[in-house]
């Protein structure tokens, strides 16, 4: 998307500059929208991120590291996610997990019910043997309580608000 908006302005701006003689009113024309957008960066302070959206923590680099260290290559990491008309979206750090850490990671609705008879048996049919649940402590994130409840669900990995846990037992029969 930028580029074809570099090229378009270039071409515009190349265009406006070809109906000017004078050198000096070439100049202004480039110089004065240019001191305009370096004054505004710079008073409106937009190159800082917005705290709202700060969703990878210190405790989140932790705990990929763990993942890519303590879990074999063939596994798998739930992550939490919201729905969004037909599809589900990420909803923190999790949706790193396959990036920086080669592992497959899945998607289940943040409310999803751990404590369903069948929320083992689910998480089975995967086909993975060996799962783990990364619950980041965010809005829209696994519910930790619940988690914690599960007899079936041990806490590998501790930092902060976020959590890793792995299933007890193996789902290969």
């Amino acid at each position: 998307m930028s580029l074809p908006l570099a090229l378009l302005t270039g071409t515009g701006l190349s265009g406006l500059l070809s109906q000017f003689r004078n050198p000096v009113a070439k100049r202004a024309i480039v110089a004065v929208p240019l001191l305009l957008a370096m004054t505004g960066l710079m008073s409106a302070r937009l190159v800082y991120p917005d705290p709202c959206c700060d969703y990878v923590k210190e405790g989140d680099i932790q705990a990929l590291h763990w993942i890519e260290t303590n879990t074999p290559l063939d596994s798998v990491v739930w992550i939490p996610a919201f729905p969004a008309r037909n599809y589900l979206v990420g909803m923190d750090a999790g949706v790193w997990v396959r990036t920086l850490t080669g592992r497959d990671a899945d998607k289940l609705r943040y409310d999803f019910s751990w404590d369903s008879t069948e929320a083992a048996s689910r998480l089975c049919r995967s086909g993975y043997a060996d799962i783990s649940i990364y619950e980041g402590g965010r809005p829209y994130s696994f519910d930790d309580a619940r988690l914690a409840e599960q007899d079936w669900l041990r806490l590998v990995f501790e930092n902060n608000q976020t959590k890793l846990y792995r299933m007890t037992g193996s789902c290969i029969p």
